[in-house]
């Protein structure tokens, strides 16, 4: 009886052996995703490889192995080893029931600013001998956006400090559209455009308008890469971030241009239009992280398409490396204006934020 017993498990055995040979991996498609598609550097984030087996067949041995860029770092007790020079796999293996997804969470973080792109994955099935075994390579365009590195709270609120100088934050980034509230008497501290010579004359003595304020204060922050090296463009983007948190901070609102080059489905947009808020700075620096180390446009070629095509500019923070003839031209441009108030920043200045 337990020969029988055997025999029948052997012919058993022997038939799925022969079919998981002959299915190899047919019915199974893999992919690898992240939750989030933009992180903080340094941020853990969960990368998700999910292995889906369409058919009826019952694979017992499924082994996966994710490529991932090497400046990713993975924070899972799996097995990793170099993939070619800037690569690294990521390896593990599940049981894989019919009709089954499958789903293994592979913990990482990332500390250099930028676009990491990745999406191969290799599956590779087995029998239950282990006499053969068979793979395919499931290939999908994933990619994680890592945010510039922000500054210290101290830096960030001595740039800004810095960039305001003694005038009052409302006042220099935006000149209101005004309606006259009435006049008051001079005391020798107003200036003399705000004097208002027929209320003197009725009066007969020095009157000044008052004025109510009808506009909410904006300012365009201008973001300059041209021809810097890599070290002093990440300063450049990290005292962007800075200068945009703190206006968020003070409530007032902002559009911003760059003119490097960006990688991603917005490879064009280098220009953001008036807003505030999570979703309208989240949108900047995630296009920041994109940003190249090379320029689609010179800072002169920036400044003229900001002037030529943005019609309600009122204060504008430029930032750039360091002084030199490229942002000093850029600078011409805006000085073209003379009512356009311009602070400039140097990024070098705000080494701390590295």
């Amino acid at each position: 009886m337990i020969l029988i017993f055997v025999i029948i498990a052997f012919i058993l055995a022997s038939v799925v052996q022969y079919l998981l040979m002959r299915r190899g991996v047919s019915g199974i498609n893999a992919d690898v995703y992240p939750e989030a598609d933009s992180l903080e550097p340094g941020e853990t984030f969960v990368l998700n490889v999910s292995v889906e087996n369409s058919s009826r067949a019952f694979f017992p041995y499924v082994r996966y192995r994710v490529i991932l860029p090497q400046e990713i770092e993975v924070a899972t007790a799996l097995s990793v080893s170099e993939y070619h020079k800037s690569s690294i796999s990521v390896s593990g293996t599940m049981i894989l029931p019919p009709r089954r997804k499958v789903t293994r969470q592979i913990y990482a973080t990332c500390k250099k600013r930028g676009a990491h792109r990745f999406g191969d994955i290799y599956i590779q099935t087995g029998d239950f001998l282990g006499i053969a075994e068979s793979g395919k390579n499931f290939y999908h365009f994933r990619q994680i956006a890592v945010y510039p590195k922000a500054c210290p709270q101290k830096s960030a609120e001595v740039t800004y400090s810095n960039i305001m100088g003694d005038h009052s934050v409302r006042r220099f980034i935006y000149e209101d559209p005004v309606l006259i509230s009435g006049f008051r008497s001079y005391s020798g501290r107003e200036p003399m455009k705000d004097i208002s010579w027929l209320a003197s004359a009725r009066t007969g003595e020095l009157m000044v308008k008052t004025y109510d304020h009808t506009a909410s204060p904006s300012v365009t922050v201008v973001l300059d890469c041209q021809g810097f090296s890599e070290e002093v463009i990440e300063l450049c983007l990290s005292t962007a971030r800075t200068i945009l948190e703190e206006l968020e901070r003070e409530g007032i609102e902002y559009d911003f241009i760059l003119d490097s080059s960006c990688g991603g489905s917005n490879c064009g947009q280098h220009y953001f239009s008036k807003g505030m808020g999570l979703h309208h700075l989240h949108g900047i620096l995630r296009q920041m992280a994109f940003a190249e180390y090379f320029c689609s446009y010179s800072a002169r070629e920036m400044a003229e398409k900001l002037m030529s095509e943005v019609r309600d500019l009122s204060g504008i923070i430029f930032i750039t490396g360091a002084r030199s003839e490229s942002s000093d031209a850029a600078c011409a441009v805006f000085r073209r204006n003379p009512a356009l108030q311009i602070r400039t920043v140097y990024a070098q200045e705000n080494a701390a934020c590295m």
